[in-house]
């Protein structure tokens, strides 16, 4: 199991879209990644041994999205029980170590 740790910066997410072009492009996810909750889910459960991930700016993404933030949050921590290398953490400021 590889180690990888990341870090997404979630300041000025106000959309599904662009939160899904953030988590796209930080975990390097192919194109044809579904850019949806299930998609998401997927990935995590598959890839997700041994990552490390970081949620930075969360408070911003609650106010926009209060119930997708909801629904994030019951997905990590559903993916989180099925893929046991997975670890996701949240932070409303800029770095969380």
């Amino acid at each position: 199991m590889d180690k990888k740790h990341f870090e997404i910066d979630l300041t000025g997410v106000d959309t599904y879209g662009e939160f899904h072009t953030r988590i796209k492009n930080a975990l390097d996810l192919p194109d044809y990644y579904g850019e949806n909750l299930d998609a998401l889910y997927d990935v995590l459960v598959e890839l997700g041994d041994g990552w490390d991930i970081v949620f930075l700016h969360t408070r911003e993404l609650e106010e926009a999205l209060p119930r997708y933030a909801e629904k994030l949050k019951k997905l990590f921590n559903d993916a989180g029980r099925e893929q046991k290398g997975l670890k996701i953490r949240f932070s409303a400021k800029e770095a969380e170590i």
